[in-house]
């Protein structure tokens, strides 16, 4: 009997140092680090790409699998890892979502909507707008 033992498991075609690098600067958004107006730009999220999530994550009941997997998954070469994030922390401020991490894990669940939701009243998005001006 043969038998394996990964320890270790990643995607072949993922930009690891562009992936880093989108999640520090979502990151240092978040810590009112002082960044450029492009790198801000670049976690900007879209309401098409609000939308995109939005409906994968219907469509899949939630997440249950690490965030990167889940930019690879929706990923149209326009969200990065650090937009995704994003995207993910304005949802779970609107009430769309629930989401926590535990490890390596993100746990999204999809929680009941009646009525649209404003996007733009995500205090990050309201953050970043003000930056931009």
């Amino acid at each position: 009997n043969i038998s394996i033992a990964i320890k270790d498991m990643k995607l072949s075609y993922v930009d690891l140092p562009e992936m880093a690098r989108s999640l520090q600067v979502f990151e240092s958004f978040c810590k009112n680090e002082n960044l450029s107006n492009k790198e801000i730009d670049s976690i900007y999220p879209s309401r098409d790409e609000f939308a995109i999530v939005y409906r994968f994550l219907l469509t899949n009941n939630g997440w249950h699998f690490s965030p990167d997997m889940l930019c690879n998954r929706i990923n149209n070469n326009q969200i990065t890892y650090g937009k995704l994030m994003m995207i993910i922390v304005c949802m779970q401020e609107l009430g769309l979502i629930n989401f926590e991490m535990q490890s390596n894990l993100a746990n999204i669940q999809m929680q009941e909507q009646k009525g649209k939701v404003d996007l733009e009243s995500a205090c990050y998005i309201q953050k970043m707008k003000e930056v931009l001006k």
